[in-house]
């Protein structure tokens, strides 16, 4: 019979069981990592999650980013403007952009 032609047969005892591994020090910082994932997410989901102290924090940048930058307002992505501007630029190239060097700073 030629090489070809020979096939290798894998056989698993009779008395074959799978044996139990003691719980690892990898296992358990996987557990503990999912655990915090799962808390993280849980607090991302809660309706009350940074919904006041959010908008202070845009007010803020906005202010901000008008006296530092120029006049601009945060648009909410949700709102047909938002959604229209989002259409707009999808697919363009975020690093594609004019600059200006300020030589002289307020």
């Amino acid at each position: 019979m030629s090489p070809r032609n020979q096939r290798t047969i894998w056989a698993v005892p009779a008395t074959f069981e799978p044996r139990c591994r003691e719980p690892s020090a990898e296992a358990d910082y996987i557990h503990g990592e999912s655990l915090r994932f799962a808390e993280l997410r849980a607090g991302l989901l809660d309706p009350s999650f940074a919904s006041v102290p959010f908008l202070g924090w845009l007010q803020a940048f906005e202010r901000a980013w008008n006296a530092r930058v120029g006049p601009g307002a945060a648009v909410w992505t949700g709102s047909p403007e938002g959604t229209g501007i989002l259409a707009a630029q999808r697919g363009d190239d975020p690093f594609a952009l004019t600059i200006q060097i300020r030589t002289l700073w307020r």
